[in-house]
This record gives C-alpha cells, structure tokens and sequence, in this order.
C-alpha cells in the first residue's frame, strides 16, 4: 500500500470515531507508528487516512464512512500487519499485542538442517507479510507478530509445497520443526477412502456421478503421478471436475493427476460424471475397485416400473429421501482392490422399445421418428393414396402429433446433426421406401403417387448418405483454431497465477508442458509452424 498525505479531521465534540485501537509490545506501548486505512473500492482498496500511534500507543480514526469495508495496515519489526473490517454503526475496535515469536528449522530426510529455504509467513486472511531464508542450520525466525492471530508457514522445496498453521497459545514465543520427506509415484499406498455412486434416469440414459476420497495411507509424499479410476466400458460423454490435462482415458476408464501432493494421512477428492445407454430391459451397472475402499455406496433414484436385483458384493442399506428424490441406496464394505460390485436393472425402457411402443417422441428437440415415416403413414396414408400428394398436406404435421407449433423446436439443420442422428433418419428413409413399394404392389397407392414419394425419399436418402460420407472438414477445422485461442489464453493465466505465487513451481511446469505439448498437436492439424 501507498501512504498518502491526509490527515483525518480532529475530532469534534460529538462525532463519532470510525476506528480506536492500540499497538503495544513485551507489555509497553509502541509509538509514532504510522498506520494506514485503506477503503474498499470496487475489488481493490485504495489508501484514504493516515494515523500515528501517540505515547500510550493509540490511535482513533474520525469519519462518517460507516458501512464501508476496510483494511488497516502498518509495518512493525519486519512483518506487514493487516486487519480487515467493516464498519457498519459502530465504532470499530482492536488493540495489537506484537510481543509474539516464531522460531522454526527446516530438517532434511537426514535430520540435519536445511540452509537456503524462503519461507514465507501468511496471515489469517491469506497475506504474505514476511519472508526469512533458512541460515546454515536449517534455522529461521519472525518477530513482532500479533498475539491474537493465526499464521501459517509456507515454502516450496523440490517442487513440493509445504505449510505448517502457528497458533501462539499461553506463550508469547513458538517453536516448530518442519521435516522434509520424501516423494513417491507409486500409488501402493493409496485407498479410496470413500467412495459414492448415484445413479438417476435421464431419457434413454443412465446417469451417473461418481465421487471419490483418495486417502494417502503411507508415509511419504505421493506427487506428479496419476490415480486411477475405473469406468464401465459403456460410458460416453465423460466428465471430471480435473483440468483437461491432467486427466487420461484408458481401456479401463481414466487416470487423473492430483496436481498437488497428497501427503501423508492427506486426502484428494475429485468426481466423475458419464452416461450409460439403457439397451435392454435387464442391464447389469458394474463398479470395480482400483484401490482398497473401506465404504463404498450405491445410491440409485427409484425408477417408475423398475426394479433392482442380483447384488454382487454390495447390501442393501436402506431407502432415503436425498434434496426431493427417493433413492435405494447399496453398501459395500471394506472391499479389496480388484473387487467388483454390481447390480441389475429390470424393466428399463430402451431406445427401441420406446419407439416401438409410441413413435411419436421427441428427444432434445429432434423427433425419433423421421419427418418422412410420419408424413407417410399419417397423411398420405390416410386416403388410400388416391391422390396425388399435395405441398401443403405434408408441411404441417402439429395436426399428426396434436402439438402445437409454438411449443416445438426447429429440428437442426444438416450440418448440425450428429452421425447417429444422421443413420437413424437413413434407416427409417429405408424402411418408408420399402413400405412405399410394398404398397404400390398391393394397389394400395396409385401410380403417380407411387413415382412422386419414391422420388421424392430417394433424393432425401441420397443426400443423407452424401452427409455421412463426407464429414465437414470446416467444422473440425474451426472447433481446432478456438482450441488454439482457448490453450493461448490458459498458458497466459497459469503464467500469471505463477508469478503472482498462486501455483507453485513444480505445478506451473507440468501445466505449462501439457497445455504446450497439446497446442503444438493442434498448430500441427492447422499446418501452422509456430
């Protein structure tokens, strides 16, 4: 912060401090200290009174600017003091007690101290307001810190992060000794403390959420190395709450790197999101155990006309009611890496099914049933195919589907579509071709008729089977290019989080080096050099 050359008013008969406090320290007053508020402004605050500490050691602040945010600060034997209040109606008080001592050392794996370690104090509100290096023995001090406030102990030493919570309790000094250890990539001792699996019914889908406390059991470091975690081989659209890269899929489903060490007795919780189709009535949901899982759970929405059966390592629990849902919910204990759980669905209602039983369903927007088997068998159908087909009887079909027009989304144009969707309008345009055929065998549709519809299929299976063929380049080519913007903009905000020590060092170069790694592949696809 920036000292500013304003003094407060004198005070008044009547008004009203903003702010009275006192700075003492070994029992006597600390005076002539300057102190510096600073008003909340938007996200930063900005300097606006200056204050001195007279013989007692206090100071008082007169202002009508109650109901502001504030941040006093002041230096005081080496170390940056900080207090953040807000001022609503009422004088704000606080009095320092600087007569606190922290003395640490730094060990080494061989017991000896450690020489040359920065270690940085950080305040209750998250502040860096002291800095020492550790001399010859591996030793290191503060002084002049307040009584009344926790601190914590940072410094980074081989690319592992590590911090010590100082709290002065009945005494005026602390001492602490903060052992180095050693790191490891071997994952032999870890468990999945807990893990937890929800399952609910969304459309044609079993949703599920996966979530995951891995506990380090050992006693060393487990850093820049992966945890694995099991998929079923039907899962699709995968997601985790992990950067990008630090996750990778596997034929057994994905590894996730922690990014920060675990360290001894620590925890890493993270989750995975995917979905599973629903393709038969019976379906088996599987969860197999990559490490030692002392609790795991199965929590499964009750499903209209479903019902679960055939257990395998798992009991059941009980049945609760989790945020409105009902759930059944599964236990499994102390189970042994390698294990699988499962359960059995019945009565799930699959794609096929579904459209079996009422081919007039719309699924995100997009009618199941092709628009061309709809306009067949609904309209032209109707008559007998007497007649030639006219425009206007196939445009509308909220008559068919009795919906009304404002409520039905516009289907996606061709170059939206997906390729299944693109194969499921094939097939059907298929199937109304040979039903259009079978017809006009059978008299049932007259001849002009007969040549108008297959003409008129033809050309739409023609032009659906072209689009297969020949994937839009231009797409992949676009969704590259914002990738590569996209990984430009992420290497400029790991840079500065660095630099501003929210990442440490050896955090920073393995986000730097994948992120890289994947912005070269992509310039490589757009044939760029640089």
């Amino acid at each position: 912060m920036v000292s500013i050359l304003v003094a407060p008013a004198s005070a008044q008969e009547g008004d009203q401090a903003l702010i009275v406090g006192s700075i003492s320290s070994g029992g006597l007053p600390v005076e002539e200290l300057e102190i510096i508020i600073n008003m909340a402004m938007g996200e930063t605050y900005i300097p606006i009174f200056n204050a001195t500490t007279d013989s007692e050691g206090r100071f008082e602040v007169f202002d009508d600017l109650f109901g502001n945010s504030f941040l006093l600060e002041f230096q005081y034997g080496g170390i940056s003091h900080l207090e953040a209040f807000v001022s609503v109606n009422d004088t704000y008080t606080v009095d320092f007690d600087l007569s606190g001592g922290l003395e640490f050392v730094v060990l080494g794996l061989d017991g000896r101290g450690v020489e040359g370690v920065h270690v940085n104090l950080v305040n209750k509100i998250g502040y860096a307001v002291g800095h020492a290096e550790t001399d010859s023995s591996g030793s290191g001090k503060f002084e002049g810190l307040n009584m009344g406030d926790p601190f914590v102990l940072v410094f980074d030493y081989e690319g592992v992060p590590y911090s010590e919570i100082i709290e002065f309790v009945n005494s005026t000094t602390a001492s602490v000794e903060l052992h180095l250890l050693e790191t490891t990539t071997s994952d032999e001792r870890i468990e999945a403390n807990m893990h937890h699996v929800v399952v609910e019914m969304e459309g044609d889908y079993l949703s599920v959420w996966e979530g995951i406390t891995f506990r380090n059991l050992g006693d060393q470091i487990f850093n820049n190395s992966w945890l694995k975690i099991w998929l079923p081989p039907a899962a699709e659209e995968i997601d985790s709450d992990v950067m990008d890269c630090c996750v990778q899929t596997t034929e057994e489903g994905i590894l996730i790197d922690p990014m920060d060490p675990i360290f001894p007795a620590g925890t890493f919780e993270t989750k995975v999101e995917y979905k599973i189709k629903a393709k038969s009535s019976k379906q088996v949901l599987a969860a197999r155990m990559e490490y030692d899982t002392p609790s795991f759970l199965f929590l499964i929405a009750k499903m209209p006309g479903v019902t679960l059966e055939s257990p395998v390592g798992l009991t059941f629990d009980s049945e609760r009611n989790l945020g409105g849902t009902d759930y059944l919910i599964y236990r499994g204990i102390d189970l042994t890496a390698g294990e699988t759980v499962s359960v059995q669905f019945n009565g799930l209602v699959s794609w096929t099914d579904v459209l079996l039983r009422n081919p007039l369903i719309w699924a995100g927007g997009l009618l199941v049933a092709p628009i061309a088997l709809l306009v067949y068998f609904f309209v032209l159908k109707k008559d007998g195919g007497s007649e030639e087909p006219k425009q206007q009887s196939v445009a509308p079909l909220s008559e068919a589907l009795e919906t009304p027009r404002s409520e039905r989304e516009e289907p996606p144009s061709a170059g939206e579509r997906s390729i299944e969707d693109l194969e499921v309008e094939r097939n059907a345009l298929r199937s109304v071709l040979k039903k259009i055929e079978e017809d006009h065998r059978k008299g049932e549709i007259s001849d002009e008729a007969y040549r108008s519809l297959k003409s008129k299929y033809r050309d739409n299976l023609k032009e659906i089977e072209a689009e297969l063929q020949s994937p839009p380049v231009d797409d992949e080519r676009e969704g590259l290019m914002a990738e590569e913007l996209a990984i430009g903009s992420v290497l400029e905000k790991i840079a500065s989080d660095h630099e501003e020590g929210l990442l440490s060092e050896g955090a920073y170069n393995r986000l730097r080096e994948r992120y890289e790694e994947r912005l070269a592949e992509v310039r490589a696809k757009l044939g760029k050099n640089s």
